[in-house]
């Protein structure tokens, strides 16, 4: 009897583990709308945040739009939506402040789709995120690799990142001072 309990157990535990692994992935559709919703949920609370000042942004949408838009890349990896996903995520994670894992989708998304349509804007953010975080090195990668693969950017945005990338040995303060000093002498 034991060992007719123990075998019933086992195959219920085989069955319970075997129908997870089988689990299917939601439609394409099905998270597109999920994430439709979730990017209408947030474009109303940044509203409010910027209306109320009392208002309190709850912090956990964040982890669910992320969580919904990293869901579409993992099931639709070869779809052009995935990477819009990626990009979102690592603006999600800007937002939370979690510059490792923006920085880590970010690269994900420039490896694994290079005909991205926003690289310039992403490769620029990423340089941004290294301001924010004083990581030179971060600096250097992206505005240098954004130099590299968009030489004909906006003459503003190349010459702030030319710049930026002379002047590396400066914090930001700091530039901030030396772009003042230069243009009170040109006046």
């Amino acid at each position: 009897m034991k060992k007719l309990f123990l075998f019933a157990f086992a195959a219920a535990v085989i069955a319970a583990c075997s129908g997870e692994a089988e689990k299917q992935a939601p439609s394409q559709k099905e998270l597109k709308t999920k994430i439709t919703k979730i990017n209408d949920s947030l474009q109303v609370l940044y509203k409010n945040t910027m209306e109320q000042s009392d208002f309190r942004f709850p912090k956990e949408i964040l982890d669910t739009a992320i969580a919904l838009h990293l869901e579409y890349y993992r099931y639709y990896p070869k779809n052009a939506y995935a990477a819009e996903c990626l990009d979102k995520v690592q603006q999600l994670y800007i937002q939370k402040k979690e510059y490792v894992l923006a920085l880590k989708y970010t690269d994900t998304l420039l490896v694994k789709y290079p005909n991205y349509p926003n690289r310039a804007t992403l490769l620029l953010n990423a340089g941004s995120t290294g301001e924010i975080t004083q990581n030179k090195e971060v600096i250097r990668k992206y505005y240098t690799q954004l130099l590299e693969e968009f030489p004909n950017i906006n003459a503003e945005t190349k010459e702030m990142v030319e710049f930026r990338l002379a002047h590396l040995n400066l914090s930001f303060d700091e530039l901030v001072e030396l772009r003042i000093k230069e243009a009170s002498e040109e006046n």
